[in-house]
């Protein structure tokens, strides 16, 4: 079974409802998968409490742990910057698969980054820009698309 780990930023109720949205559409399309969101890791990801047993370690270890078990990487790089630990989440994907070149055992990670941002089309002034270190590390180990269809096809071709 095909498992991915699903990585935005998703700290604002448009963010955990499209996140949301896009792991039912994953689903939908690909029954046997179950994408992990760390939004629905409660244990060390409920944001609204002020629990002294979330730590950052713990979301670390235990994301990190989720992430490296994983197949594929979908990485949420929309926003004015890329989500500080979505760009984390590229790049021990990226470390993970460059070990794995380098002979080290393990499978790679595909990294399918996604990009909705309307902005990424401009020519001029109107252009967002995204960090070329954050994207070649998507690109060599994977894809940047979109659209959700888009994310559903290109999930076609790293399953399983």
């Amino acid at each position: 079974m095909t498992k991915i780990y699903v990585a935005t930023f998703f700290f604002d109720v448009a963010g955990f409802e499209y996140t949301e949205k896009m792991a039912q559409q994953i689903k939908s399309r690909f029954p046997t998968v179950e994408p992990y969101l760390p939004q629905r890791n409660a244990a060390i990801n409920d944001k609204k409490k002020n629990d002294k047993t979330i730590t950052s370690e713990k979301i670390y270890t235990n994301d990190t742990e989720e992430l490296l078990s994983s197949d594929i990487l979908i990485a949420g790089i929309d926003g004015v910057e890329i989500d500080s630990g979505v760009s984390c989440e590229i790049g021990i994907a990226a470390g993970w698969n460059e070990a794995v070149k380098m002979g080290h055992q393990g499978k790679p990670i595909h990294i399918i980054g996604f990009y909705t941002d309307m902005r990424q089309f401009g020519t001029g002034e109107n252009r967002l820009y995204r960090n070329l270190f954050v994207t070649g590390a998507i690109e060599q180990f994977g894809i940047i698309v979109r659209s959700l269809d888009e994310l559903l096809i290109a999930l076609m071709d790293y399953m399983d």
